[in-house]
């Protein structure tokens, strides 16, 4: 089936050849089509080279040229050579170092009662959330309870504000597995892009030398940031909490718009000679100005949206397939609706050959008709503990499928369940790129090339 792209390849950065432009899942889709790559390997079998790291990241790796670069919590880009792992330059982006002397000094005068206030008021947040899940858990009524945490809440939040500078700048509170890297690198084949859940973007030549640095805003959860930045055409997007538009070449703001942020990456469509973007909460945002043009398509709490011959497939407990107008102005249509397993699906999908394949973070996996929403089946993987955090990718001729305790199950695509092979690594979150017959996969500690020797 032919592909409909999401104008990643046909209308990105205006000095770069389409082939330059990678991110998220390489192109956005989770698909290498023409990788040879292998389907079998160890720890002491396959891996052609290794290299320990500085940090843990959930973030995947990017190839550009023969170099890879990455992310490292909690601020740092690296870039290492493709031949045989080795650290070229590792460029740290801390938010202090982006303020200027008088914002510095605020900060640093601010920071011993504004931490105190703010860890009272994470406390109170967490003491919230727990009450309101054991109401529910039990059904019983918490309300008095309820409300009087949630007015201890807002008391904190206010005497925070005493404190503007410090609570502005922050390290924001995260979750342990999440961190503040998750964001994947973008590059247009001159430039990478990198985005931390610390509130900064950061933009490098490819021999390391900074560009542009900005602090944007931190996210407003306290489970962190992980939706990774999209380039289109002279624009690099990022979303922590607004949708934001940069300038690729100087990192001012073009246009904001406000719309609610979740943990998946935005996507690129055209609406006839329009270019939108589409947020996983399903909002749709005209890409030359910011205008809203479209909400609540549907709504993802932790994975991306994947595009097909002018379909959106937004792919979890609630699955929706939402065709795009061919006329501007025009209404969303749904196609289907479909139900899989009912539960969290950190892994976003992958297409091919009219089948959708996604994941639940409890490893069933199951494949859906792309044009019915039809479950074909559902199989639980046997990737042992763990949480299905990588996203399902399509290389070469199999499906690659990760849990986070390191176990990666090579499926073949198809209506039926075939699996090829069984294999066990470190422990990693990330999801693994291709090229050629080489796979490369970040690890917790080590990054890896797997392959046969070229």
């Amino acid at each position: 089936m032919p592909r409909f792209l999401p104008l990643l390849l046909p209308a990105l950065i205006a000095t770069a050849a389409a082939a330059d432009v990678v991110g998220w899942r390489n192109d956005w889709t989770g698909e290498f089509p023409d990788a040879d790559p292998p389907t079998a390997w160890a720890a002491d079998s396959g891996v052609l080279w290794k290299t320990r790291l500085p940090g843990r990241s959930n973030a995947s790796p990017i190839l550009v040229g023969d170099r890879l670069f990455f992310t490292s919590d909690p601020d740092t880009l690296l870039c290492i050579d493709r031949s045989d792992g080795n650290i070229i330059w590792q460029k740290a982006n801390p938010v202090l170092d982006l303020l200027d002397d008088n914002t510095r000094a605020a900060y640093e005068s601010e920071s011993v009662k504004g931490r105190a206030i703010r860890e009272k008021c994470d406390d109170a947040n967490s003491k919230l959330r727990r009450a309101k899940w054991r109401a529910k858990k039990d059904g019983v009524n918490a309300d008095e309870k309820i409300a009087s945490l949630a007015k201890t809440v807002e008391a904190r939040k206010e005497e925070l504000k005493e404190f503007p500078t410090y609570d502005k700048y922050a390290t924001p509170i995260h979750h342990g597995i999440n961190g503040h890297s998750t964001p994947t690198p973008a590059s247009d084949g001159d430039r990478v892009f990198a985005l931390f859940g610390t509130g900064v973007v950061a933009c490098y030549d490819l021999e390391g030398k900074a560009v542009w640095r900005k602090f944007i805003e931190t996210p407003e959860n306290r489970w962190g940031h992980s939706a990774s930045p999209l380039l289109l055409e002279d624009m690099l997007l990022v979303q922590i909490r607004d949708l934001v538009a940069l300038d690729v070449a100087t990192g001012e703001e073009k246009w904001r718009a406000k719309v609610p942020p979740y943990w998946g990456t935005p996507m690129t469509i055209k609406i006839g000679a329009i270019t939108a973007i589409v947020t996983p909460k399903g909002d749709v945002v005209r890409a030359s100005d910011g205008e809203v043009l479209a909400s609540n398509l549907s709504s993802l709490d932790y994975s991306t949206p994947v595009l097909d011959e002018g379909i959106i497939y937004f792919i979890q407990a609630g699955g929706r397939a939402v065709e795009i107008p061919s006329t501007p102005g025009d209404e969303f249509q749904t196609k289907w609706t479909t139900k899989p397993r009912s539960d969290r699906y950190y892994s976003s999908p992958v297409i091919h050959d009219g089948l959708i394949y996604t994941m639940t973070r409890n490893n069933v996996f199951s494949v859906i008709d792309q044009d019915s929403g039809e479950i074909v089946y559902s199989e639980t993987l046997s990737l042992g503990g763990g949480d299905a955090y990588p996203s399902i990718v399509m290389a070469g001729e199999n499906l690659y499928a990760s849990n986070s305790n390191g176990t990666t199950i090579v499926l073949k695509p198809g209506r039926e369940y075939v699996e090829v092979a069984k294999n066990k690594l470190e422990k990693f979150m990330s999801t693994p790129i291709f090229a050629g017959s080489r796979m490369y996969l970040r690890g917790n500690e080590h990054f890896y090339c797997i392959g046969n020797e070229e």
